[in-house]
């Protein structure tokens, strides 16, 4: 499964296309590249989501946190 649908959100951290429609994907590079409101506003929340779901100390923690619950006969699923 790809990562594409937790990062990028169409028309609020990016633009989706689909796959195979290069006549959608020209339009969505024209967009970009002519739209300077939307490419800042989508480069802003892009930045925001990256930080928000991708940060890797985090997410260790995450994982360290489940498998230490998982040792401790904590985990609840």
């Amino acid at each position: 499964m790809s990562g594409i649908p937790e990062a990028v959100e169409d028309g609020q951290t990016g633009l989706l296309c689909t796959p195979g429609d290069s006549g959608a994907l020209a339009n969505a590079l024209h967009r970009m590249l002519t739209d300077s409101p939307l490419r800042a506003s989508c480069t802003v929340k892009a930045r925001q989501v990256v930080e928000e779901k991708f940060d890797a100390a985090k997410n260790a923690r995450l994982i360290l946190d489940r498998f230490e619950a998982i040792v401790e006969g904590r985990a609840d699923w």
